[in-house]
């Protein structure tokens, strides 16, 4: 045995001497392939960074004016508020007038139907009356009852209902009672296109189908009681006829004139208002930055930044942009060369942190260009802690801060971005101390909204001194971001895949002894079972005691032997008494089975 021990030694020195030479000639190459991933990174940043230039005051609306005077060098507009714009727009939006096309085709089509209709019952009510007087059952109308009074009559009914209709279709009628009370409640009128001709008619003039049916009920409620008009006649034809089946509307709202119309009032609106002149004074030192002159200073800021005045601006832009964006990322490769030299030297380790740093950057930019949604609601905390869940606090709190710098450099309000980022990133680390339970996922979620809560409320009172003017929209923004953050679970079970990280999930479904490998395990060499289960234990006590990953100890101690599933006779553990195996074999053989497992 002490041979084997020997023999076991020597193998190990010759493979490490071996791993050695290999190591000392790959590893030129493989820091060179470091730089090119650094440059590769650097460049792609630099590509999303804008082209513009960056305004180099900071102003704060309510402060004092901290820097030296400014005197406009060109003439520039002053641009409206963002709320201003808003307003204008929502104003047109309720006031743009809605636009129906009058459809003549409808009257002539319900006269007809009406008139058909009125022939073949007024033919059958004369020969009903005419017959009724026969029998002498029509009392004092026997007198009246004459065939030549038919046709007056007639014209009289006629005429009656004719015009109820007539009167309801030359107001117009519309068929949508939900869209004429919002039109109603928006507007005193509507444009009606008649013939080719727009019109405006106040639109409690028109009718509804509700409303022409009231109007048609109070029309032959008040023939019944005027003696003068339709009292003597039987109102009972009206009700056989039901002047109501002859209502179909003539008013057609006109979608797209209506949004095309109001697309163009809306083109229409000025962006601007009023004129910097050249060389007049913007502010002095020590002024404070009221309402007006925030605005023409933002607006300052915004020509500012949006002129390049030649091509060399443009080189000039992009030869700082690189400066910068080098100067962060040689940042990190020094912290990784003294503090992280094996993670510095693992290539596949370095793919994952700077691209993890391109993509959250790349994020931030589209997000910030686009300016649909807030900045505020990229859930950037999800850097820091994917890196700690793969590396460690420290290194995840350094890339965290080189990335929340290299975003200052694309969004508004920079210092302010900044300070909130660094906090809800240092917060999302240190309240995730690991993520084999669920619940602290959920936990280090609340936390890290009450830190972007808190901070931002801090700034604004600093900024505003008034509670009325802080946006406290931003405050579903920040629990937006809270939610967003949960998908850090399945994306570190992602990376884990691609990249062939370790996470304590993992380890944790590795630890299970109802794993297949380790029930395996225990149906082939139950002694090596029990033993490994035994160090396993003692390592993660030890591992607990110095600071270490007890998890990440107790699975490699209890997979340290999972080899001697193959021949589990030729361990001690698993061998019965008085019977070794190795006694038929030679030292050389028993040393490379055991060397082997």
């Amino acid at each position: 045995m002490l041979y084997a021990r020997i023999l076991n030694k020597f193998s190990f020195r010759y493979y490490n001497n071996m791993d050695e030479k290999q190591a000392r000639g790959t590893k030129p190459i493989k820091n060179f392939l470091i730089v090119i991933l650094f440059i590769i990174s650097a460049a792609l940043i630099v590509y999303v960074f804008p082209k513009e230039k960056k305004f180099r005051y900071e102003f704060q609306k309510g402060k004092p004016w901290m820097h030296e005077i400014i005197i406009a060098p060109y003439d520039f507009p002053i641009y409206k508020s963002d709320s201003d714009l808003q307003h204008e727009k929502d104003s047109i939006a309720k006031e743009a007038q809605s636009y129906f096309n009058f459809d003549e085709k409808v009257y002539v089509e319900q006269f007809g139907k009406f008139e058909n209709n009125f022939n073949k019952k007024w033919a059958k009510q004369v020969q009903e009356r005419i017959e009724e007087s026969r029998k002498g059952f029509v009392g004092k109308l026997r007198k009246s009852l004459r065939h030549e009074d038919f046709d007056e009559l007639k014209t009289q009914y006629k005429s009656f209902a004719t015009d109820i209709l007539a009167f309801i279709y030359k107001k117009g009628l519309v068929n949508n009672n939900k869209l004429y009370e919002k039109l109603r409640d928006e507007n005193s009128s509507i444009i009606v296109v008649r013939n080719n001709l727009a019109k405006e008619i106040d639109i409690n003039e028109i009718f509804t189908t509700e409303k022409a049916t009231e109007y048609i009920t109070g029309k032959l409620i008040e023939a019944t009681k005027d003696s003068s008009s339709i009292a003597e006649l039987e109102i009972n034809l009206y009700d056989d006829l039901n002047l109501d089946d002859y209502l179909k509307p003539n008013l057609i709202y006109d979608k797209e004139a209506t949004e095309r119309v109001r697309d163009l009032l809306l083109a229409e609106i000025s962006y601007t208002r009023g004129m910097v002149q050249e060389g007049e004074k913007i502010i002095s030192r020590g002024e404070v930055v009221d309402g007006e002159t925030y605005r023409v200073l933002e607006s300052y800021k915004k020509e500012y930044e949006s002129r390049l005045n030649s091509a060399s601006d443009f080189y000039l832009i992009l030869v700082g942009q690189i400066i910068l964006v080098s100067a962060c990322l040689i940042v990190l490769f020094l912290f990784l060369w003294n503090f992280r030299i094996d993670t510095l030297h693992n290539m596949r380790k370095m793919i994952f942190i700077l691209l993890m740093i391109v993509l959250f950057v790349f994020v931030g930019s589209v997000v910030a260009r686009i300016g649909v949604l807030s900045i505020y609601l990229v859930p950037f905390a999800i850097l820091p802690i994917v890196i700690k869940t793969f590396y460690d606090a420290r290194l995840a709190l350094f890339v965290n801060l080189i990335t929340v710098l290299l975003l200052g450099f694309l969004v508004p309000n920079a210092f302010e971005f900044v300070f909130m980022q660094t906090i809800a990133g240092i917060v999302g680390i240190f309240s995730l101390a690991s993520i084999q339970r669920r619940g602290k996922l959920f936990l280090s979620v609340f936390l890290v909204f009450i830190a972007y809560s808190f901070v931002y409320f801090g700034i604004g009172v600093i900024q505003e001194a008034d509670l009325n003017n802080i946006e406290w929209i931003n405050f579903a923004w920040f629990a937006g971001n809270g939610l967003l953050l949960l998908i850090a679970y399945p994306l570190i079970y992602a990376f884990e895949r691609i990249f062939g990280f370790l996470s304590d999930v993992t380890l944790m479904e590795l630890s299970d002894t109802n794993h297949p490998l380790m029930r395996k395990l225990n149906e082939k060499a139950p002694g090596t079972f029990q033993h490994s289960l035994q160090v396993g234990n003692l390592a993660e006590e030890a591992i607990y005691q110095i600071g270490g990953n007890p998890l990440l100890a107790r699975v490699g101690a209890m997979y340290h032997d999972i080899g001697k599933m193959e021949i589990p006779q030729y361990f001690v553990e698993n061998q019965s008494p008085n019977h070794n195996p190795h006694d038929k074999h030679s030292f050389e053989d028993s040393a490379n089975i055991i060397i082997n497992h």
